[in-house]
């Protein structure tokens, strides 16, 4: 299915703001931050819609804490889906604010799909972030690893929730400035590393190489 099919499946207009994270619906993924940083952005951006693709234990715990934030209106929960790379490509921006992570399939398949990334720094996360190729916005304050900073293709925006939601309103909004982060000379790689990580697990699994 295409984005604007995505999109019209659910209820989603064209040009609304559109952000997500997909995982397993428990404790490490860390989505309570993710509704947190969906509440203030929603504020800035009233017609933005927020989506958590996957199912899991926590679920209803966090369906209500999305009443509790007052965007039960705004924010949609998906379930899971077996057209999950039709969805991440269907985003404007990708999501993961794990507190806990390994290297987490659902980053790759966005970076391959071409959408900016706001990631937490844990797990394999940082080592691969700033060869993704894409826009890259680091939740935490320092880096080890400061030269895609240096560069252009990444930016650390800390860990409070409104000033993530800033930078995620900042790549909704301004082309130039996603366009500038793309175009930034990757330090550390050649930007196809997650395209070909992705591709190379999806083989492994038995799926078919072609573009989701």
């Amino acid at each position: 299915m295409s984005p604007a099919e995505i999109r019209r499946g659910l209820g989603i207009g064209e040009h609304a703001p559109f952000f997500g994270s997909a995982g397993r619906l428990v404790p490490v993924k860390g989505l309570g931050y993710f509704l947190k940083a969906a509440r203030a952005l929603l504020k800035a951006l009233p017609e933005a819609r927020p989506l958590i693709i996957g199912d899991g234990p926590l679920r209803s715990d966090l369906e209500r804490r999305a009443w509790g934030l007052g965007i039960a209106h705004a924010v949609q929960f998906s379930g899971f889906r077996t057209d999950v790379f039709n969805v991440l490509n269907a985003l404007d921006v990708f999501v993961m604010p794990s507190i806990h992570e390994g290297l987490p399939m659902a980053l790759l398949g966005a970076s391959a799909l071409g959408k900016p990334i706001v990631a937490s720094a844990v797990g394999r996360i940082p080592e691969h972030a700033p060869v993704l190729g894409k826009p890259v916005l680091a939740m935490r304050n320092t880096t080890e690893r400061p030269e895609a900073v240096e560069a252009g293709n990444a930016r650390l925006v800390g860990i409070s929730t409104e000033t993530i939601a800033s930078a995620v309103q900042q790549l909704l909004d301004d082309v130039e400035v996603y366009e500038k982060m793309s175009r930034a000379r990757n330090p550390l790689g050649d930007g196809h590393a997650s395209e070909q990580i992705f591709w190379h697990i999806l083989e492994m699994l038995g799926g078919e190489k072609s573009s989701p």
